[in-house]
């Protein structure tokens, strides 16, 4: 048995084996092939290949099929059908004998010879296209033919939710070019919002027969929705009807703003009861209107809905300005309308409707109107424009100097705001009210002492001693309420009475109008009158009040820099009248056009002076307030010399007058209204630069600094710098801090700075910290320190004291820089006498090797500039041998360590003040009355001369080369008088060429384009 089963196997084996030889065999030797060669074409649609079509090659030498790639190839056998489809929907077919072999086939031809009906495929290769970036180099088709199906669904909205019922329809897109048939649709929303379109449609939605908008399916977004508010926004005849221009406002109202979904009514007049209580501006609902109508009053909502008392008439309030009253026939209403309808001559209410629009966000769906009237109005006196690249700072001047003769820079168009107080010459005996204007004039005012200068009635000066340049001459109005008689003399003639409270005058620097009584004509040389003002009768039941003596003409909207006569210089912009914006509000903040032009040009203006903000010290006074009072008075000296400012004791808008004269006392005498600055700085684009009182308490600086915070424009930047020159004996801010720092039970326990003495120890270290106290003030309230510059004022020679400063505590943490006081002139003379009576040497004068000459010696005007410009080594150690500290030279180099303190505290170096420091020393004993006016004359010139402007050129480059930043300069227009000649030019009607330091700090920013790197790098 196991012998047959081998035999068997062998057998099985061989035949295998003759098998495979004979199949060897008939193969040709293995040189052959079962499969057939396939070859390959590519597909293309617009010369692009095609991806993603199927092919099915059948009917060849063998079959084939697949997907085209990337590249469009399909492949194929000798004698075969290729079928095309799209999906599974066959879009053509093609013989092989047709196609050569890596050659194209063309979508378009295959799809011509397409004898069917189906849009997919008669138009699939326009569908595709439409489908592709045109960007790609490659079209590709969906796996579906479905997909391409150009009828689609989008959802229309309203208030951001379905909207339902509204009828639609689509036409063709005229404005594309298209090879296919476009689907047209049409029906209702339904209850999701959806509707269907082709994209190559346009689609109309209607409310029954007034068309709500249309819309291009191209322009359909990604996102598959299109708001009812554009549709609105794109139909110009919705502004002609007030129910569909505010139907998503209407139909909120009407359904509620908790709905999911808002159906819209078949009729579009159904909402027209609605429609009439809403209140609109430039056709979109706008809130904070109040109203009034019968026993009905209110705000308009949101949604600009107010409510009407049946059928009462209804009257509008923006800010106080009445609009209206509207009928229910004038129904329904607008902004536009309501201005339209007004015969107010008030700027305000003429130009409101665009003060609103500016005021509010372009973009916003809902305006507001919830303005003050202070908002409007400096939004109708805003300039269109502010210069560029402004990197200098100006110091502005009291609204009124303590001096008669000294004329100061007119701030505003309502000229009594500069008025003298009426306290200083009028009747002792007259009662006030308590705002301050005159109440009651006695019979006993009869008997005042007129010999002496006293009016018998409330009497007033207005730009004493003022040439005429310096300020708008010609016809003023003046307007006031009350019950009472008003005259004027010195330079206010011709009176004429227009109306009860209202008269004009003419003011001229060269009038010489008689006073009330008929005398005083002729006698105004040099204006020394000015315009005088006398309220000769007052009922005290109704005094006289609230005077404006208002400039002539006004100002074109957008450029408040320059004043016109009348609406006829204004070509298409409105005119601002200052009459009429200043009847309608008193305390309107109209700034004197010319007042605005030069200080446009300045990045920073430091309103020390203007706020008056350093009194000098009270025995300096020309009436000391603190006079009589010692230790052993009730009350003492130091209780008056410590006294706390009031923030009720702060000038207002309220006030009748800013300032006085040296006539007034200084408690009294506070300067222009915080108010007032902050306009000035957002109006200009400015920063503003605030020299807080030394005498405010937490409190006050909390509300000054709330105050910024809350008004000053989020774009600028709050300076802010405790006191003034708190190392200068003549200020009160000096006196007063040095005593709060020896009443400082920590600071007077300290050791004196070495080299230093107690008052210069326990002043330095009280300024420090009650600086850093108010800087952290400052900080809370703004909560950003990017909008405030915290500085602390140092002395230009003596840089140990911004070293002591900044070493004090954590006061460098709460600082940001420095500043000084950079100014220039000479030595005044080699000797003085001292507080003993000794006549001394001056220790950096007095040697003649090195001071060839002072000033006190100094015989032309040629030699005023030699002294300026003396040389300075300050390398040298003997103050004797190094030369004039007051010159050009020195006081530029003195710049050097006053950097190097700061950047080793990492604060910058500012300039508070800083220029030409010509002044006579009128207290100079050791020198004649006659010499001293001849001087006055020399330095009066050399502030005309050129060269000064050279030195201003000088001054500047040094700074900025040492490394100095904000430079601002003192100080603004004043008139060259007894004290000095510190004014940039001598009053507002200079011109640049007459002005050569004026013409040189101009010439110096605009040198530099904007560019002051690390510092100002706006034009870098």
């Amino acid at each position: 048995m196991g012998k047959h089963m081998a035999l068997h196997k062998a057998l099985r084996y061989f035949f295998i084996l003759f098998a495979l030889a004979f199949l060897t065999a008939c193969g040709g030797g293995g040189g052959g092939s079962s499969t057939p060669a396939l070859k390959s074409s590519d597909i293309t649609l617009d010369g692009k290949p095609v991806q993603g079509l199927n092919f099915s090659s059948t009917g060849g030498t063998t079959d084939s099929g697949g997907t085209t790639a990337s590249d469009g190839k399909f492949s194929y056998a000798t004698g075969s059908q290729i079928a095309i489809s799209v999906g599974d929907i066959a879009i053509g077919t093609v013989s092989a004998a047709d196609l050569s072999d890596g050659g194209t086939l063309t979508l378009e031809s295959l799809l011509d010879d397409y004898s069917g009906t189906d849009p997919l495929i008669t138009d699939l290769a326009t569908l595709l296209l439409e489908n592709t970036d045109p960007s790609s180099g490659v079209v590709v088709a969906p796996s579906e033919l479905a997909a391409l199906n150009p009828v689609i669904t989008a959802i229309l909205t309203v208030n951001g939710k379905p909207a339902v019922n509204a009828d639609y329809s689509t036409v063709v897109d005229s404005s594309v070019t298209t090879n296919r048939t476009v689907s047209l649709t049409s029906g209702a929303t339904n209850n999701a919002g959806r509707f269907s379109y082709d994209s190559l449609s346009v689609v109309t939605f209607k409310i029954g027969s007034i068309e709500i908008g249309s819309v291009r399916g191209l322009d359909i977004p990604d996102t598959g929705t299109v708001s009812i508010e554009s549709l609105i926004a794109g139909n110009p005849a919705a502004a002609s009807n007030p129910t569909l221009q505010n139907l998503p406002t209407i139909l909120a109202e009407d359904q509620g703003g908790s709905v999911a979904r808002y159906t819209l009514p078949d009729n579009l007049a159904s909402l027209d009861e609605v429609a009439a209580t809403i209140l609109t501006l430039g056709g979109k609902p706008v809130s904070g209107v109040d109203y009034v109508s019968g026993s009905m009053s209110g705000t308009t909502s949101q949604n600009g809905v107010f409510q009407q008392d049946g059928s009462q008439d209804i009257s509008f309030q923006v800010a106080g300005l009445d609009l209206g009253p509207v009928t229910t026939d004038e129904l329904p209403t607008s902004i536009e309308a309501l201005v339209a309808a007004s015969t107010s001559t008030n700027p305000l209410i003429q130009n409101l409707t665009e003060l609103l629009k500016e005021l509010n966000d372009p973009e916003a769906s809902n305006p507001i109107a919830s303005f003050r009237l202070y908002d409007l109005e400096q939004q109708l006196l805003k300039p269109s424009s502010v210069p560029q690249n402004r990197v200098l700072g100006m110091n502005l001047e009291t609204p009124q100097a303590e001096s008669d003769h000294i004329n100061q820079p007119l701030i505003t168009a309502d000229i009594f705001r500069v008025a003298r107080p009426f306290q200083e010459s009028s009747c002792p005996d007259i009662v006030y009210t308590a705002a301050g204007w005159p109440k009651r004039i006695p019979a006993s005012c009869s008997e005042a002492d007129t010999a002496n200068g006293i009016s018998k009635y409330a009497f007033t000066r207005i730009l004493q001693f003022a040439p005429g340049l310096s300020f708008p001459e010609g016809r003023y109005t003046v307007l006031y309420e009350g019950t009472g008689n008003i005259s004027y003399s010195g330079m206010g003639c011709d009176v004429v009475r227009v109306a009860t409270n209202h008269d004009t005058i003419d003011v001229k620097a060269a009038n010489a109008c008689p006073d009330s009584d008929g005398s005083g004509a002729g006698d105004n040389y040099n204006n020394k009158r000015g315009l005088e003002v006398s309220i000769t009768a007052t009922d005290p039941t109704d005094p006289v009040r609230n005077i404006r003596i208002i400039a002539p003409g006004g100002i074109c909207k957008g450029n408040p820099f320059d004043r016109v006569a009348s609406a006829s210089s204004c070509g298409s912009e409105p005119f601002v009248s200052f009459v009429e914006l200043l009847k309608h509000n008193r305390n309107a903040i109209v700034f004197n056009p010319d007042y605005l032009k030069f200080a446009r040009d300045f990045r920073v203006l430091r309103m020390m002076n203007i706020m008056e903000a350093s009194p000098r010290r009270p025995e300096s006074q020309t009436y000391d307030p603190c006079d009589g009072l010692t230790e052993s008075t009730t009350p003492t000296y130091e209780s008056c010399l410590l006294k706390a400012a009031s923030w009720n004791d702060r000038p207002t808008m309220d006030s009748p007058y800013w300032g006085g004269s040296y006539k007034t006392s200084v408690l009294n005498r506070q300067g222009v209204p915080l108010e007032l600055t902050i306009a000035l700085a957002n109006q200009l684009q400015a920063h503003p630069w605030y020299t807080i009182p030394h005498n405010a308490g937490d409190g006050y600086m909390s509300k000054y600094a709330t105050l910024i915070a809350d008004e000053l424009d989020d774009s600028l930047v709050a300076h802010i710098e405790y006191s003034n020159e708190v190392w200068n004996a003549g200020f009160w801010g000096h006196h007063y801090v040095q005593q709060k720092g020896y009443n400082d039970p920590v600071i007077s326990a300290m050791e004196d700075y070495p080299f230093r003495n107690t008052d210069y120890s326990v002043r330095t270290r009280y300024y420090a910290k009650r600086a850093t106290e108010m800087f952290k003030i400052f900080e809370a309230e703004f909560a950003d320190n990017s909008r405030l510059k915290r500085i602390l004022g140092g002395q230009h020679k003596f840089h140990s004291l911004a070293q002591n400063l900044l070493d004090y505590e954590d006061t460098s943490e709460h600082t940001d820089a420095v500043a000084i006081a950079p100014y220039f002139h000479g030595c005044w003379s080699r000797e003085f006498v001292n507080g003993a009576g000794d006549t001394v040497d001056h220790s950096s004068c007095y040697n003649t090797d090195t001071v060839p000459m002072t000033m006190s010696e100094v015989t032309s005007l040629e030699q005023v500039f030699e002294v300026m410009d003396g040389d300075y080594d300050d390398s040298v150690t003997d103050a004797s041998l190094r030369g004039d500290a007051d010159n050009v030279e020195a006081t530029i180099k003195l710049i050097q360590p006053q950097i190097d303190v700061a950047n080793s505290h990492g604060v910058e170096l500012y300039a508070y003040e800083g220029g030409a420091h010509l002044t006579v020393n009128w207290g100079d004993t050791l020198i004649s009355d006659e010499r001293k006016e001849s001087l006055w004359d020399y330095f009066e010139a050399a502030n005309r001369d050129d060269r000064m402007g050279a030195y201003y050129t000088r001054l500047l480059d040094g700074w900025k080369e040492a490394g100095g930043k904000q430079f601002v300069l003192f100080t603004a227009p004043q008139s060259f008088n007894r004290y000095g000649f510190f004014g940039i030019k001598e009053h507002l009607g200079k011109t640049r060429e007459e002005s050569p330091k004026y013409d040189a700090a101009l010439t110096f920013q605009e040198a530099l384009l904007g560019c002051w790197p690390e510092f100002v790098e706006d034009g870098c």
